[in-house]
């Protein structure tokens, strides 16, 4: 694959019905990109390697180094709450309001509920502290410290207080302290700036057939989660850099320092366990990064995925084998961007990690069943399970994305754990009941990595 990367990218497109993909590989000190398809189906512009997607959630990633930079200033610190350094800070909860910790927001224990996402894309002014003054209703999905869940929203206000801080908007910090140091020449953070360049377009599924894809509008998320997430764009070859400075100890391309070696390693080193759905891989949280170890191969991992309207991304990154990668397409697909995933990381790294992909299910009885009925309730949607001839199965009616209802059945893979299976045979990923009572019903439920609360 690495020896033609552009032949894999050309074929990946085709096999995936992905309109457009660009992908960036640094391994033995040479970086090698490529890009395929077509950035918008509607005008029929070609990707290539200049060409730029969003990233997503990755972002969360530079938002946490622009806390880390305070840090080192001594201007910041992560055990000290929230509220001491930006005073407008509030959530529905009050004692949570006062300990919320620095460090709590940028590793997802901080229990805010993460998926709020007002449309504020035809608003003018300051988005990210309005957003930040609308939390102040924002429940607990679970109490501060005490667990694991995605918070977006936790992100926007960790880019708010960088705000404060710094005494700079967010986007002007990502240009002066990350984009120009780094040398990302094609990074852009403002929504105005995507004229400037050959910028992909994100693409969803028809509504008569999935296979048949339709433009999105264009519009953004709410632009207040852009430390979130909701406006970062760039080339491949830029997160591949950025990358880079992660494993090089936070020295630039040209060798200069632009990250102390004590950030980055604070970085991706574990704060808080995520709950286990997959034997064969270890996962927890840095700051900022997700971490893993591959079984059983030891392989260790730093790495985040991103997925905006239409769009998704990832970037991977090997410490002990100085290497990393990063792709972006212009549609997402779940089983997609794992098998791309896994494709890269066996290439650049030699180790198969596909079994992660294949758990061996079990069987269960319509007795041991019943105890997971019932629904789960959280901002990003509602999950609801039944018990049908096949066994389990349900539908997620989804609150943020292309807000539709995905019919699962899901499959046991003990220990509490479901694969779920879409109607086309396609795993969509791996979710577990957490918190049993003593009728083994559970109180809530993880999936896609946040947290839901068992409604009825």
């Amino acid at each position: 694959m690495l020896e033609n990367l552009q032949i894999y990218t050309d074929e990946l497109i085709k096999t995936h019905n992905i309109p457009a993909a660009s992908i960036a590989v640094w391994k033995d000190g040479n970086l090698d990109k490529a890009a395929a398809g077509i950035l918008n189906m509607d005008t029929g512009v070609e990707a290539n390697p200049d060409s730029i997607f969003q990233i997503g959630s990755i972002t969360k990633v530079f938002t946490t180094c622009l806390i880390m930079k305070l840090v080192e200033d001594g201007r910041v610190e992560l055990d000290k709450p929230v509220k001491h350094y930006l005073r407008s800070f509030q959530v529905a909860n009050r004692d949570a309001t006062e300990t919320i910790t620095v460090q709590q927001l940028l590793n997802h224990s901080n229990g805010i509920a993460g998926d709020y996402f007002p449309d504020d894309t035809h608003e003018d002014g300051p988005h990210i502290a309005r957003y930040v003054d609308r939390c102040s209703q924002l429940p607990l999905v679970h109490p501060v410290g005490d667990g694991f869940s995605y918070s977006n929203s936790a992100f926007a206000v960790a880019g708010r207080l960088a705000e404060v801080m710094l005494g700079m908007t967010w986007f002007d910090a990502m240009e002066e302290l990350i984009y120009q140091p780094l040398g990302l020449a094609n990074a852009i953070c403002r929504p105005s700036e995507v004229i400037r360049f050959r910028a992909a377009l994100g693409h969803l599924p028809g509504a008569e057939n999935s296979e048949v894809l339709r433009t999105t509008s264009g519009s953004y998320l709410s632009l207040g989660l852009s430390p979130a997430g909701a406006t970062t764009t760039m080339t491949a070859s830029d997160l591949v850099t950025f990358g880079r400075a992660h494993l090089e100890g936070g020295l630039n391309a040209r060798g200069e320092r632009w990250l102390s070696e004590e950030s980055v390693a604070l970085m991706q080193s574990p704060t808080v366990n995520v709950p286990m759905t997959s034997y064969m891989t270890v996962s927890s949280m840095g700051l900022g990064w997700m971490l893993g170890t591959h079984k059983p191969s030891s392989l260790s991992y730093v790495g985040h995925s991103g997925a905006t309207s239409g769009q998704c991304s990832m970037l991977q990154i090997f410490p002990e084998r100085q290497a990393c990668f990063a792709f972006l397409l212009n549609r997402c697909k779940t089983d997609t961007l794992n098998q791309i995933t896994n494709e890269l990381t066996h290439a650049i790294t030699g180790c198969d990690v596909t079994a992660n992909t294949n758990q061996i299910p079990v069987e269960l009885s319509e007795d041991q069943l019943h105890c997971y009925v019932g629904r789960f309730h959280s901002y990003a949607g509602d999950y609801a399970f039944t018990i049908d001839e096949n066994g389990l199965s349900g539908f997620f009616d989804d609150a943020v994305g292309d807000k539709t209802r995905l019919e699962v059945s899901l499959r046991p893979l003990g220990d509490d754990r479901f694969d779920q299976i879409n109607q086309a045979g396609v795993s969509l990923g791996v979710l577990r009941f957490m918190d049993l009572d003593e009728k083994r019903q559970p109180r809530r439920l993880f999936a896609g990595g946040r947290l839901y609360r068992c409604v009825a």
